[in-house]
This record gives structure tokens, C-alpha cells and sequence, in this order.
């Protein structure tokens, strides 16, 4: 209710549409999530949390291709944050491009992101499994 007095009162607020868009997804309610991000990315389009959402909303409706359309626009915009890479890495997961999932898992962790470690091990054991190296050169970096 207050995300939507937010609106009322600045309705080219994008921050507001995004936030609603979060409490949306808390609740399930998938589609008005997506709804409140694309608005918040039109009124915004370097928003890139809203566009690492509605990612998040699309990967959780199943909508895979989307995700990864959104978590690419979202590694354009802050090709510095693990956590993106991280989110892409996961889509590309459940899509089984695990050579994409792993590159992303790596750069996550290379960006400091330590869980990213786990992912990774395991989508490389997944890779050696088909008989696929997971990259050219070195395997995952250890600590």
C-alpha cells in the first residue's frame, strides 16, 4: 500500500515500482512483479537492480531465456558485481549450457563472491562427467 501512495504521489519514481516489484515476488505474485520491473526499467533503463529482479522474477516463473536476457543487460550495466554473474551462471545452469554457467561461476568468484565455489565445483564435475573440459587452461582457482 505504501509503495503504491509512493507511486501515486511520483508516478515516474522507479525505485518505488522496483520496490513494489519486491514486495510483489515476496508475496508470489509473479506477474505484477515483472509488470512493476518493466515500468521501473522503462521510467529507468540503467536501473540495474530492477533489471537483476525482474531476472530473478522470470527465472522463478520458469521463463529462462528471459532471466539470462535480463541478467546479460544487468552484467552490461555493472560488469563489477559478483552477484550477477552469479545469477546468470545459475539460468545458464538449469538451461545445461554448463560451459557458460561455469565461465559465469568463475568470474563471480573471482569477483569475491566465495559461494560462487560450490556452483562451480559442481557444474565442473558435471562437465568432466560428459567428458567435457569445463575451460581452456586451469580448472576452478582453490584458496
Amino acid at each position: 500500500r505504501d509503495f503504491g501512495e509512493a507511486i501515486r504521489l511520483d508516478p515516474r519514481h522507479a525505485g518505488a515500482f522496483n520496490d513494489r516489484g519486491i514486495a510483489h515476488r515476496a508475496r508470489g505474485e509473479l506477474d505484477a512483479a515483472i509488470r512493476d520491473y518493466d515500468e521501473a526499467i522503462r521510467l529507468n533503463p540503467r536501473f540495474v537492480q530492477a533489471f537483476t529482479n525482474r531476472g530473478n522474477a522470470h527465472r522463478a516463473r520458469g521463463d529462462l531465456d528471459a532471466a539470462i536476457r535480463d541478467f546479460d543487460e544487468a552484467v552490461r550495466l555493472d560488469p563489477r558485481n559478483a552477484v550477477r554473474f552469479h545469477n546468470r551462471g545459475q539460468t545458464h545452469e538449469r538451461t545445461g549450457n554448463l560451459v557458460q554457467a561455469a565461465a559465469d561461476f568463475r568470474e563471480a568468484l573471482r569477483l569475491g563472491r566465495e559461494q560462487s565455489r560450490a556452483d562451480l565445483t559442481r557444474v565442473e564435475a558435471a562437465l568432466a562427467a560428459e567428458g567435457r573440459p569445463p575451460r581452456e587452461g586451469n580448472p576452478a582457482p582453490r584458496p
